[in-house]
C-alpha cells in the first residue's frame, strides 16, 4: 500500500489515459453500476471514493463509491462477441480471494509519478485499465504488467461550500481593509463582531466592483465584508475570491487586486489543509501558510508551518437552510446485512381423542431505523430544516419501495428510530394425540439509497441562494416479510402407533 493511502481515506482518481476522473455510472442496459473514466473536473459524489482496509489480508483494500456506498467488484460481461471482466460494483465486501465476487484490490506505484498508482485485483491478479469503446470509456480488468492505460493519479478531494467566512486565532472575522493604493485591497482579521443583515449583498458589490465600474476609492462597506467564495479545483489548489481574487504581493501580504490576474498565477492559488477544528491556507507562490501579521492583523503568507496564528476557523454565513425536493434513485439502491429476525416458536399438545382448536399468539415487532446524510457536502455545523416527505423508503420482499407517510421535518439530518408492536393471532385445529408447533419470524436488512435534493440558503446578507445536490444517502433498516407457519408431528405419532 502506498504511504499516501495511510493518511486519508477519501480519494478522487484521474485516468492518465484520457485525463478524466473515475466515476460510478449506472446503465440500465449494462450490468448495473460500473466504473468509467468519464468524470469531468466538477466535483460530485460519483467521482469520490473511500478506501477501506482489509481486515484479513495485509496490504489489500476495498474501494467504495461515496455516491451509493457500493464496492468495486469484477463483473463478467459480453463485449463485441467476447467475454471480459470490467470493474462493476457489489453491495457487500467479499474478502475471499477465491470468490468470483472478491472486492479486494492492491494499489501499486505507477511509473515516474508519486501520485500515480495502478489497481491490481487481488483475486484475479488482473490490472484495471481504461478501455474506450465508442463514446464509453470504462475500467476493464486485463492481464499484463505494462503501464499503458493502467495508471491513475489520485487526489484528496475536499468539497467546500461556495460562501464561507474565516475567523482567526483572535476570534475575529477576516474582512477587507481599503489600502492607500487604488488598485489593491488588503485583508485583515477585523474587529467586526459577527454576522449581520447590514452586510452588503454579493449582487450589490458586483455592481460596485464590476469591470468598468470601479469607484475612485473602495466603498466603505468593503471593510465589513466577510463572505468569501471558494472555487474548487479537483487537482488540489484553490482560488479564493471575495468578489475579486486573492493574490500574494512581493511583501507576502494577501491582497484582492481590482484587476484580474492570470488564472494560473501561483500567487493566486492556495492549498487548503484541514485538521480537526481548523483549516490552514498555504499560498503556492511561496509555499507558506497565511497568518495574521502586525498590530492591524493583516493577512500574510509568512509561516513555514502551521503556527497558532495560521489556524483559521471556517464558518458558513447562512441564517437558515432548507432541504426539499428529495428524489430517490432506487435503481442504485444497495441492500445488505440480510438476516432472519424474531424467530419465536410455541408448541401445543393435544392428548385427547378428538380434534381441538388452539390459538397461537405472537408479538409482531416492526422496527425501523433511518438516517439522512450527505456524503460530500461540507456543512460546517449549519442546521437545516429537512422536508423529506411524503415518501419514505422501506424494504419489503427483498426490494426497496416507497411508502406514503406524513411529511417529515428535521432540524438536521439525523437518525430516527420507530418501533411499533402488534399482537398476531392464528387459530389451528390439532388432531388427536398430536403436537403442533407455531413459528413466527421476519427478515431484516439494511439499505442505502442515493438521493438528490434542492438546498435553499438564506445568507446573512438576506440573499437567497438555491443549489441542487446529488450527494445524499438515505440509510434505512427495517423488519419485513413477517411469516407464520404451523407444523405438527401426527405422522410420527401414527407411526408410533399412537
Amino acid at each position: 500500500m502506498l504511504p499516501a493511502f495511510t493518511s486519508s481515506k477519501f480519494f478522487a482518481f484521474r485516468a492518465e489515459h484520457n485525463g478524466k476522473y473515475l466515476q460510478s455510472v449506472y446503465r440500465k442496459n449494462a450490468a448495473g453500476n460500473h466504473i468509467e473514466a468519464s468524470g469531468g473536473v466538477e466535483a460530485n459524489a460519483r467521482t469520490r471514493f473511500m478506501v477501506e482496509r482489509s481486515e484479513e489480508e495485509e496490504g489489500l483494500m476495498h474501494v467504495q463509491c461515496c455516491y451509493n456506498n457500493k464496492y468495486w467488484a469484477p463483473v463478467q460481461v459480453q463485449d463485441s462477441g467476447r467475454s471480459c471482466w470490467i470493474i462493476g460494483t457489489a453491495d457487500e465486501p467479499e474478502e475471499d480471494l477465491s470468490s468470483p465476487s472478491c472486492t479486494l484490490f492492491q494499489a501499486l506505484p505507477g511509473k515516474d509519478n508519486d501520485n500515480s498508482i495502478r489497481f491490481l485485483h487481488s483475486g484475479k491478479q488482473k490490472f484495471a485499465c481504461v478501455v474506450s469503446i465508442g463514446d464509453k470509456t470504462y475500467m476493464q480488468l486485463d492481464d499484463g504488467d505494462d503501464q499503458e492505460n493502467k495508471s491513475v493519479n489520485f487526489g484528496f478531494p475536499q468539497e467546500f461550500p461556495k460562501h464561507v467566512a474565516f475567523r482567526g486565532d483572535n476570534d475575529k472575522y477576516l474582512s477587507i481593509k481599503p489600502l492607500s493604493t487604488l488598485d489593491n485591497i488588503g485583508l485583515r482579521l477585523s474587529s467586526f463582531g459577527g454576522f449581520s443583515e447590514k452586510l452588503p449583498s454579493p449582487s450589490f458589490l458586483e455592481k460596485k466592483l464590476g469591470e468598468g465600474s470601479f469607484l475612485e476609492k473602495p466603498p466603505k462597506e468593503l471593510s465589513l465584508i466577510i463572505l468569501q467564495i471558494v472555487i474548487y479545483e479537483w487537482d488540489g489548489p484553490y482560488k479564493v475570491q471575495c468578489w475579486v481574487f486573492w493574490r500574494r504581493n512581493s511583501t507576502d501580504m494577501i491582497l484582492t487586486p481590482l484587476v484580474q490576474q492570470d488564472d494560473n498565477d501561483p500567487d493566486s492559488l492556495f492549498e487548503v489543509v484541514t485538521r480537526d477544528g481548523f483549516i490552514a491556507l498555504r499560498n503556492l507562490g511561496n509555499n507558506k501558510f497565511c497568518r495574521s501579521i502586525g498590530e492591524e492583523n493583516v493577512l500574510g503568507a509568512s509561516d513555514d508551518s502551521i503556527s497558532k496564528w495560521a489556524k483559521l476557523k471556517l464558518e458558513v454565513p447562512v441564517k437558515s437552510r432548507e432541504v426539499s425536493d428529495v428524489k430517490f434513485n432506487l435503481d442504485e439502491a444497495k441492500i445488505y446485512n440480510k438476516k432472519i429476525m424474531n424467530v419465536v416458536t410455541v408448541t401445543r399438545r393435544n392428548d385427547t381423542s378428538g380434534e381441538i382448536k388452539v390459538t397461537f399468539s405472537f408479538t409482531k415487532k416492526v422496527e425501523m431505523v433511518s438516517t439522512w446524510v450527505t456524503s460530500g457536502s461540507f456543512n460546517i455545523g449549519v442546521k437545516a430544516k429537512f422536508t423529506l416527505g411524503p415518501l419514505v423508503l422501506v424494504i419489503t420482499g427483498g426490494h426497496v419501495r416507497t411508502s406514503a407517510e406524513a411529511t417529515v421535518s428535521l432540524s438536521r439530518p439525523t437518525s430516527q428510530n420507530n418501533t411499533d408492536e402488534a399482537m398476531v393471532t392464528e387459530d389451528y385445529f390439532i388432531p388427536p394425540k398430536t403436537t403442533a408447533a407455531g413459528t413466527f419470524h421476519a427478515m431484516r436488512a439494511s439499505c442505502d439509497v442515493p438521493y438528490s435534493y434542492k438546498q435553499t440558503d438564506v445568507l446573512t446578507t438576506g440573499e437567497e441562494v438555491t443549489t441542487i445536490h446529488n450527494d445524499g444517502i438515505y440509510t434505512v433498516a427495517n423488519n419485513y416479510n413477517f411469516h407464520f407457519c404451523v407444523t405438527d408431528d401426527r405422522e410420527e405419532i401414527i407411526n408410533l402407533g399412537g
